[in-house]
Formats: C-alpha cells, structure tokens, sequence
C-alpha cells in the first residue's frame, strides 16, 4: 500500500517523469493508472518467466522483459 501512495505523490506533485516497477501485483494499478493520468512514463520489468496480471500489463507503457541470467549479470558487475 506505501509504494502505491508513494507512486500517487510523486506523480502528482510531478516530481518524476517515468517510474519503473518490478511486480506482477495488480494491487499496484489504481497508482499506475492515476501516474499515467498525470502524464508519467510506466515500465514494467518483468524478470523470468513469472506471470503478471494482464491488466497491470495494460496499464504499463512499455515492457523490460529480462531473464534470471540478465538479473544476475547486471548485479556481479
């Protein structure tokens, strides 16, 4: 629920222009829907083969779809 508000108020007091999410919890879409509202970018990173709810797809503008290995790689370096 934090997170949610936290994406509400830095899209309302236009504090960030993008927010990256990494989750498949459509708990997050009323926050999602009310960032792209006031004109906020969404990307969602999907990590794996780990299914996301389709309507929190919806709600995203775009998709970063990475692999468990990409993970890995990126955070050994």
């Amino acid at each position: 629920m934090k997170i949610g508000s936290d994406v509400a108020w830095l899209s309302n007091n236009n504090i960030v222009d993008r927010i990256y999410m990494v989750t498949g919890d459509a708990d997050f879409i009323p926050a999602l829907k009310q960032a792209r509202r006031d004109g906020i970018q969404i990307k969602l990173v999907k990590i794996g083969t780990k299914k996301i709810n389709n309507d929190l797809l919806k709600h995203s503008d775009f998709i970063l779809d990475l692999s468990n290995n990409d993970v890995i790689d990126k955070i050994s370096k």
